[in-house]
């Protein structure tokens, strides 16, 4: 588990070369993450292609001590690649969840019932969308052509992952 760091000196991040020596690390092309929520240190970290919600996390000092432990360990995937644009969330503990707060429902929490509720949404792609869970981004339901470009549109503004 990730605890609190000392930001005294910048963290380091340790990448792994997907083949060969360390070298080909330094020609990585590089991503932007937005980290936000219960970290030590929020903000959008440059991190290399290939890295990991974990090194996200370690940029971002680590997770503070209002982090809520219990959904940390069953919804974060610390091993999941992370993607350019990604934004990650880490919330602190006795905050509301599944988007009570932000009224946006959560696609990776959301049940039928409360997916049916967006526009365009019947109940055989409310279940398309749970079966291709989890998500890093709302955008997925484009890239894994779950719903059309007409339909993102008119619900993008309702719908978050975290």
């Amino acid at each position: 588990m990730i605890g609190l760091r000392s930001l005294k000196k910048p963290p380091t991040v340790e990448y792994l070369a997907k083949s060969g020596g360390s070298s080909e690390v330094n020609a990585a092309k590089e991503i932007w993450v937005d980290v936000s929520g219960a970290v030590v240190a929020p903000g959008v970290y440059k991190l290399s292609e290939g890295a990991r919600v974990k090194d996200a996390l370690v940029a971002a000092g680590g997770v503070s001590s209002t982090a809520d432990r219990v959904v940390l360990a069953k919804e974060v995937n610390l091993a999941a690649v992370v993607t350019d644009g990604q934004k990650i969330y880490i919330p602190a503990a006795g905050s509301a969840v599944a988007g009570a707060t932000t009224g946006r429902v959560n696609l990776n929490k959301a049940t039928t019932d409360e997916l049916m509720n967006l526009d365009g949404i019947g109940t055989a792609r409310a279940q398309t969308i749970i079966k291709n869970r989890p998500y890093t981004k709302v955008e997925e339901l484009l890239t894994k052509k779950i719903v059309t470009k007409s339909v993102f549109e008119k619900i993008k503004d309702q719908i978050t992952v975290y």
